[in-house]
């Protein structure tokens, strides 16, 4: 608070309205990402994109760096990692064709349902990538033994 009474042009307030068919997909994404939301209130733009930052922020460093993951698994991790800011990644998300077309290029344009189910594909990989590669080390490990 101190930094922002004594230099305020360094901020700036952003508002994103989420509502209609923006609203139905944050939603969804949501319930992808397993995050439960009250019912009586409206998503909030940080109710969606929080839960992602925190996901990918806690990922091993093994799940950070490697390129062995499924294209599409890799734009999602590292759009994350490279968002700055929760309205340019509000907009992406909102995007979804945008989105898509980036993470699949050649495709035609897709609905929301199948935005939301490429999306959580991805995360589940994401997620399984670090005890996949525990595994196959088990393996070698008792392979070699």
């Amino acid at each position: 608070m101190l930094l922002l009474t004594k230099a305020p042009e360094k901020f700036e307030i952003q508002y994103c309205k989420v509502e209609g068919v923006r609203a139905e997909l944050f939603d969804k994404l949501l319930a992808v990402m397993e995050v439960k939301h009250s019912a009586n209130r409206k998503t909030e733009l940080l109710d969606v994109v929080r839960p992602l930052c925190v996901f990918v922020a806690q990922l091993p460093n093994y799940v950070l760096n490697t390129k062995k993951l499924n294209p599409i698994a890799l734009a999602v991790r590292d759009t994350i990692l490279n968002a700055r800011e929760p309205a340019a990644f509000f907009s992406l998300i909102c995007r979804r064709r945008a989105a898509l077309s980036v993470l699949l290029p050649m495709q035609p344009p897709i609905n929301r349902a199948t935005f939301v189910k490429t999306l959580k594909a991805a995360i589940d990989e994401l997620r399984a990538a670090f005890p996949e590669l525990q595994d196959r080390l088990r393996k070698k490990l008792a392979r070699r033994l």
